[in-house]
């Protein structure tokens, strides 16, 4: 094994110029003039830390054996491939500059090294696959608006066999701010909800559970990849089925049982009521109605099953409706029969002061019962 600190300050020493014959490209300059350095495949050990590359953009120790690396002091970097390593430490330092980072098939275990990034919106492609991180969320990766690549899963058996891999569990809702990802990698880890949240851009995303047929547990992803199959692999179609479902129809649920409530209010208070109640409970179900029938109407939707359950809903509205309706016309008929009552009541005052009280109130009761027969005939007509 060479010690990589070592073997790079002797081919490009800290005081004077690249003496690796390999290197055409920097032959001859110093670390100060170097904006390109490949070291990949050196069978590098140890630790390593590069100083005064100070205009260094892309960097590459890819397939070594490096165990910690600091480029802290390296702030034009744009691209970092230090995979297939065996890196526990990573440093990056506050890079403004970095759009590329490739960590994969190493052992790191802590995730906070991407966390010191100055602009982390300008990252585009992460690649973190086969380490060893421990349990944590997706927030960490929230500020990475223009990331188009992530890569965060296992794929590893031998990891998978001895159970250390990335340990990332809950919701993907930390990334529903990334509008421009492309493509995600979530295999074998414990992220099994929120994919309604990932964006349209999306074009392929890797789910694949190898640990359930190790243990023979369902793991969270296997349910999904079972209804991405009815979809034939499409996720935006699937997502947007999902969304149908976790979102619309409990929404026109809602609106349905508040039309059922106010029906059975108006049921309630129905004999108590006035004509100006009435007019407006009619108004607020008609701009509920309107609610419903304009707004949801315009949206546009691919699910079978939604439009089915909006078109029941809608028709058991409209039942209420009717039923509201009945009940209006019911009171101006009752309004119409006291005011026909009282009139009678008056004339046989007039016509019988001699009748006794008794007498009176049951040649109104007869009135009363013969007006509503009337008014029943009417209404069924």
């Amino acid at each position: 094994m060479i010690n990589a600190q070592e073997w790079l300050d002797k081919n490009y020493p800290i005081n004077g110029t690249c003496v690796r014959k390999e290197d055409r490209e920097n032959w001859g300059k110093s670390r100060a003039e170097i904006s390109n350095l490949d070291i990949s495949q050196q069978e590098l050990n140890g630790s390593l830390k590069l100083e005064r590359f100070n205009q260094l953009e892309t960097f590459d120790c890819s397939h070594n054996n490096l165990i910690s690396l600091n480029l802290t002091g390296n702030n034009h970097l744009k691209e970092i491939n230090c995979s297939h390593n065996n890196l526990a430490g990573l440093a990056i330092g506050s890079n403004s500059h970095l759009t590329r980072l490739d960590g994969s098939f190493n052992n790191l275990l802590n995730i906070e090294f991407i966390t010191t990034l100055e602009c982390p919106e300008k990252l585009l492609y992460l690649n973190l696959r086969n380490n060893y991180f421990r349990p944590s969320n997706l927030n960490v990766f929230s500020p990475f608006l223009q990331i188009k690549e992530l890569y965060l899963g296992t794929s590893d058996l031998a990891r998978i066999n001895l159970s250390v891999y990335n340990q990332f569990y809950g919701s993907l809702k930390p990334l529903q701010n990334c509008h421009n990802l492309e493509i995600l990698c979530i295999s074998n880890t414990e992220v099994n909800y929120g994919f309604e949240y990932l964006s349209d851009s999306l074009k392929e995303i890797f789910l694949a559970d190898m640990r359930e047929k190790l243990t023979g547990e369902d793991l969270g992803h296997a349910q999904i990849l079972a209804e991405l199959a009815l979809f034939d692999g499409d996720f935006n179609r699937w997502k947007k089925e999902k969304i149908l479902k976790s979102e619309k129809l409990p929404q026109l649920s809602k609106e349905r049982d508040a039309f059922q409530r106010l029906t059975t209010f108006w049921k309630e208070k129905f004999e108590n009521s006035q004509t100006y109640q009435v007019n407006k409970l009619g108004k607020e179900f008609n701009v509920a109605l309107k609610i419903l029938q304009g707004g949801k109407e315009k949206e546009e939707n691919n699910s079978q099953n939604f439009r089915e359950e909006k078109e029941k809903l809608i028709r058991e509205i409209n039942e209420l409706k009717k039923q509201i309706e009945d009940l209006r016309i019911e009171n101006e008929n009752y309004k119409e029969a006291n005011v026909l009552i009282r009139e009678k009541y008056e004339r046989i005052m007039d016509e019988n002061p001699h009748l006794r009280k008794e007498q009176l109130e049951s040649l109104l009761t007869e009135s009363a019962k013969e007006f509503q027969a009337q008014i029943q005939i009417n209404s069924k007509k």
